[in-house]
Formats: structure tokens, sequence, C-alpha cells
């Protein structure tokens, strides 16, 4: 069940529900934070709600520094892959979310 809260910031939606972890969002609107909740709260009812808030603050170059650091340099190419990353860490997709990335990007 949602919980709908005004706060000075806005609006705040609070869901808990058994099997899934407790979410929760900040809106400008009410409108917007009722909708929300609908939305998640449909997912959840018929099992297809997927977290996403990990990859709504994570970063692609977040991502590609911990593959250059923990995984590449397993490899043997290590020298010529870590040169590979560091090329796309320089480009401005880096900075994407990864919530907000498509195939067409």
């Amino acid at each position: 069940m949602a919980s709908i809260t005004k706060r000075s910031s806005g609006w705040q939606v609070q869901i808990r529900k058994q099997g899934y972890k407790p979410i929760s969002k900040r809106f400008d609107k009410k409108s917007e934070a009722e909708a929300w909740a609908r939305a998640i709260e449909s997912e959840m009812d018929r099992n297809v709600f997927i977290d996403r808030s990990l990859a709504e603050r994570t970063t692609l170059g977040e991502i590609l520094i911990k593959y250059r650091d923990q995984v590449s340099i397993h490899h043997l190419g290590y020298i010529q892959e870590k040169s590979r990353v560091n090329v796309l860490l320089s480009h401005s997709i880096a900075n994407r979310y990864l919530a907000t990335l498509k195939s067409s990007d």
C-alpha cells in the first residue's frame, strides 16, 4: 500500500509491499506522486516490478571505472583494454545515468 505524505520539499511516496523492498520517491506535485504510486503498485501486483533505483543513481562512467580497476586487470590485454575504457570515460555518455541510457545512444 502506498503512503503519500506532504513534505517541505514536495510530496513523498512510500510503498511497502510484502515480498519487495520498501521504496520511496519525492515529487513536486501530488498528482505525479499518485500516478507513480499507482504504476509501481500495479507492476508489483502483476509481478513485473524491477527496482531501478540503483540504475538511477549510477553512471556509466562509474561502471566503466569499476570494470577497468577490478575486472580488466585480470585480462591478458589489460593495457589496451585500459586505454579503450579511458577513451570511453572521456565521452559525455560516461556521465549519463544507467537508467537513462538507450540502445540508440
